[in-house]
């Protein structure tokens, strides 16, 4: 015979409430325990959230030095650039000045032999 069956009704009823609390006092624990571990997982969420916001971030301000870097690069080329066309400009208009003081000298020196 089983101990259900040795037990009068009374009794049954109060092993039954006995086993309903220990039940409800597991399932208490069990939802405490699930609890702390969503919570533990919203928790490791938004920190692996803000990690990446962060790596964005650094990896956008990097960015944005890479494109300063290049086009201050950049602008110094130009500069360069514009000294040695400035310089050629100098240099042509050199050339063309020395090339009417010789044209001018010649004429002076041609008119002055026909003199």
């Amino acid at each position: 015979m089983t101990i259900a069956k040795k037990l009068c009704v009374g009794q049954k009823q109060n092993l039954l409430l006995i086993l309903t609390e220990k039940l409800f006092q597991e399932l208490k624990q069990i939802y405490c325990v699930l609890q702390k571990l969503i919570l533990n997982l919203l928790m490791n969420n938004n920190f692996e959230q803000k990690a990446k916001a962060a790596k964005q971030a650094q990896k956008n301000q990097i960015e944005i030095l890479l494109q300063e870097f290049i086009i201050s690069q950049e602008e110094k080329q130009d500069k360069k650039d514009d000294r040695k066309q400035l310089t050629e400009v100098k240099k042509k208009i050199a050339k063309k000045e020395q090339q009417k003081q010789q044209n001018q000298q010649q004429n002076e020196q041609s008119s002055s032999s026909d003199d």
